[in-house]
């Protein structure tokens, strides 16, 4: 699947893969923020944990950082700043990431208390596209979604490179002749799985969100 995104980029570089806010952006720059965030990722990861929290926002950078976290073999932790922060500290004592990106130097302050390392996605471009794709295997998981909590404490789900997989190849096996022509409304927070559902089998197909 990471290996089809990366193709994409390169295949349809100056086609548009994201629109926010009446504002569209390229695969080619989607592509460069990608990799501008992924070496930095790679500069700081540590081997023992490969758990990556992210303030999640709508923002080019911050779609940009979670391709990041996959293409640099790590696991995403979607937080929304906008939770109560007990909510946000418990999310992260529970996953305990050794990293938190935020685009937002603002929400640092709800990051105060943590131990781990806080990077900012307004990383600069490095002027290239480099997505290696990393050796994964089928077990290692993709990202870790957080429960609403509406029953007590908010309880991590585990989602692997297998779910995302065979929900790639469902989706497509629907036969709903969508191609890259096409465009994909994404109205979720990006801490909420639908989101992960309205982007992923766009960017797969080349398509635009």
């Amino acid at each position: 699947m990471l290996r089809k995104i990366k193709s994409n980029i390169y295949k349809y570089s100056e086609r548009n893969a994201i629109c926010i806010n009446n504002e569209y952006y390229t695969y080619h720059e989607f592509g460069k923020k990608i990799t501008a965030i992924r070496k930095r990722l790679d500069d700081v990861k540590s081997p023992e944990n490969v758990n990556v929290g992210i303030l999640v926002s709508d923002d080019l950078e911050i779609y940009a950082a979670i391709f990041a976290v996959w293409y640099a073999g790590l696991t995403f932790i979607p937080i929304n700043p906008r939770f109560p922060e007990d909510r946000i500290n418990n999310i992260i004592n529970q996953a305990k990431p050794s990293i938190i990106i935020s685009l937002n130097s603002d929400y640092d302050r709800l990051l105060s208390n943590q131990n781990c390392l806080i990077i900012h996605a307004e990383e600069p471009d490095t002027g290239h596209i480099d997505l290696t794709t990393p050796d994964l295997n089928e077990d290692n998981i993709f990202y870790t979604i957080f429960t609403s909590g509406s029953a007590g404490i908010p309880k991590g789900v585990q989602i692997t490179y297998k779910n995302i997989r065979s929900y790639i190849e469902s989706f497509h096996n629907l036969e709903l002749n969508l191609d890259f022509n096409d465009k994909f409304l994404q109205i979720f927070s990006l801490s909420f799985d639908a989101s992960i559902q309205s982007y992923l089998y766009a960017f797969y197909i080349g398509a635009c969100v």
